[in-house]
């Protein structure tokens, strides 16, 4: 099992710690830190392609230096790879859907790390399951939402 990286013994503290801690709110602040990251930097160099570029290889740049000092070379540059794309998701989120978009990002990356530092099984599971349901129920409030009180099939559908 993987290192926890960003860990907070609150989560074994009971469901009700876990939901605490999973609407922190600390996803807001990153959401925002990114866009005036984005916004200084456009502002800076005066072109939006340049802004973009600039912002995901700063990102890049600082996981390559925060990487621990005993990897190997060639992981490092594996992660590296692979962090540029999690970063252009990130810019393009931003800018293509916003502000909002890029919170509801930046929460569901959060939630969605703590199935995978406590794992399915044993005794420190239930932070997991907590962070499941939690997901579940929005994309179920999500779905019922999106459907406006229509039903799931309709009759044409069901007809031959």
């Amino acid at each position: 099992m993987p290192q926890p990286r960003f860990w907070n013994w609150a989560f074994f503290l009971g469901p009700r710690f876990q939901i605490g801690q999973i609407l922190d709110g600390e996803f807001v602040f990153v959401a925002l830190l990114f866009l005036f990251l984005l916004l200084g930097l456009r502002l800076l160099l005066r072109r939006d392609s340049l802004a973009f570029l600039a912002l995901i290889g700063l990102m890049t740049v600082l996981n390559f230096v925060g990487a621990a000092a005993d990897e190997p070379l060639a992981m490092k540059f594996l992660a590296v790879v692979f962090d540029s794309f999690v970063w252009v998701a990130v810019v393009l989120v931003l800018v293509r859907y916003g502000l909002l978009a890029s919170v509801f990002f930046w929460f569901f990356i959060n939630v969605l790390s703590i199935p995978a530092m406590c794992g399915l099984s044993g005794w420190q599971s239930e932070p997991s399951w907590t962070a499941i349901l939690f997901i579940t129920a929005i994309t179920v409030y999500g779905f019922h939402t999106a459907l406006a009180g229509r039903p799931l099939f309709r009759d044409e559908l069901l007809q031959e």
